[in-house]
């Protein structure tokens, strides 16, 4: 078969599936939201780079938040 024949179709649909299974594995569990909680929240960047440009993206952030 060629190039667009049907093995191919097969290793997609494998792939795809493979895929489904690990966002369900790595999937959080729902978070409790109520009124009236306190949350901690954290944010970093990969490899722990910097998430913000400089000091004015960051205050831009602080100020969306």
């Amino acid at each position: 078969m060629g190039v667009w024949g049907q093995p191919w179709k097969k290793e997609i649909e494998l792939d795809i599936a493979f895929l489904k299974v690990i966002l369900l594995i790595m999937a959080r569990p729902i978070r409790i939201v109520y009124e009236g909680a306190v949350y901690h929240i954290t944010i970093r960047g990969n490899e722990r780079r910097p998430i913000f440009k400089n000091d004015e993206d960051q205050s831009y952030f602080i100020a969306k938040l």
